[in-house]
């Protein structure tokens, strides 16, 4: 597959989960929305269903050949479904180059035309092959719409839009936070094992993505691109203040993140670049907290990372992990001795640490003991929430296993 073929297609799957969004969105309080059962959308209330197919081609013409697999799919399903009580309309919600003009009305005869085709060779004529009558052939059309979709743009933005508006936030939350989470959500629908769990409700929905912190999938991140991540995240963590150097700020680097490197020295220097960014001497305020850094690796591993800071020059307080931990020693803060006068902000010129330094391990055994932090930043962690008891500490987990793309989001963000 070329990688403009395959670019098309992974739009393709983005076009289907955000046109999935906007239809539950739309949804009433009675109805519920299927993913990917028996056709890519299945919208059902007590009394009717509207069941959707959705195609992004915007390479292909409007033309029969390229909305005839997805009509031929509908037609079946329709020729099983019509005997049922509820009424079936079937919609095709598709996006082609150029206008509709020669299938968006389609009559007995132009649908008769589109079943009749090649197939390696052989003259294939559907509605003979299966039997369907005219009869049959007209009532599906009386149920059949063609819907011509925006370009991919386009709809995206109507999705943050609507999502901006649902929850009165501005289009930068409606991205990072709601439209991460609801993205995660469909994509979660439409592959689940389950097909009776491929359906929620608008209220469910709305539920499931109205959460504290954005849990961005792969999916997302494919969209968006790590560059565009990193600033969304950046600017969302600089909007909650959730660097501010007098608050305690926790940084946990996961077993994922960990086994994605297996090299002390590139962790040792993003923990160093945290340091400079949030605890510089000559440059941070008085009153500035350290940061506390919580590594999840052996405690070989980690020995190795606390030598290279110290031998970078950066003290650290582990509470005397290695020796036998004291949460005691651990909460002290550093002894520090102030440069500059008070009215222009007394700087500190030294300090007997500058970061605290733990294994995950002991941070987990300890934790009720230590002082909660207000805001953690959790790499590398598949439940970021379960590692923090105290509800007051904000949890802002990030996706990327990246060190140098964190390393972005979290520098340059304190005041």
């Amino acid at each position: 597959m070329s990688r403009r073929s395959a670019d098309s297609t992974i739009l393709g799957y983005f076009y289907q989960f955000d046109h999935t969004i906007l239809e539950i969105l739309r949804s009433a309080d009675t109805q519920t929305v299927h993913v990917e059962r028996l056709e890519d959308i299945d919208v059902e209330d007590p009394d009717s269903v509207v069941a959707i197919q959705c195609k992004y081609l915007p390479s292909k013409k409007y033309v029969p050949s390229t909305i005839r697999e997805a009509v031929i799919d509908m037609l079946d399903d329709y020729l099983i479904r019509c005997q049922q009580d509820r009424p079936v309309t079937y919609r095709l919600f598709s996006h082609c180059d150029g206008p509709p003009d020669r299938v968006a009305q389609l009559d007995l005869d132009g649908l008769k035309r589109l079943l009749c085709f090649e197939n390696h060779g052989a003259r294939v004529v559907h509605y003979v092959e299966r039997g369907i009558t005219d009869d049959q052939l007209s009532g599906f059309l009386r149920q059949f719409q063609l819907i011509p979709g925006p370009v991919f743009p386009d709809q995206h933005a109507e999705v943050l839009e609507s999502l901006r508006k649902l929850f009165e936030c501005s289009r930068e939350v409606a991205e990072l936070l709601y439209y991460s989470n609801a993205l995660r959500v469909v994509v979660e629908l439409s592959s689940s094992a389950d097909v009776n769990r491929r359906a929620t409700t608008k209220r469910q929905f709305i539920n499931l993505i109205n959460t504290e912190e954005p849990i961005c999938s792969a999916w997302y991140l494919r969209l968006k691109g790590s560059k565009a991540y990193a600033r969304l995240m950046k600017s969302r963590i600089r909007g909650l203040d959730l660097l501010n150097p007098q608050k305690e700020r926790l940084i946990y680097i996961g077993k994922r993140c960990m086994s994605a490197y297996q090299n002390e020295v590139v962790v040792a220097d993003f923990i160093g670049a945290l340091v400079h960014e949030h605890y510089e001497l000559n440059r941070s305020l008085w009153n500035t907290k350290p940061i506390t850094v919580v590594v999840d690796g052996d405690k070989q591993t980690v020995d190795r990372i606390k030598s290279l800071l110290i031998g970078s020059g950066i003290d650290l307080n582990d509470g005397y992990e290695t020796l036998g931990f004291s949460p005691r020693a651990f909460r002290r803060p550093p002894v520090i001795n102030r440069t500059g006068n008070r009215r222009a902000g007394q700087r500190i010129s030294l300090a007997s640490y500058r970061v605290r330094l733990l294994r995950a391990e002991t941070y987990q055994a300890h934790r009720t003991e230590i002082q909660a932090p207000d805001s953690a930043f959790v790499l590398g962690h598949d439940d970021p929430r379960k590692l923090f008891d105290s509800q007051r500490t904000h949890v802002v987990p990030i996706t990327l296993l990246e060190l140098s793309v964190a390393s972005s989001i979290l520098g340059g963000a304190s005041h």
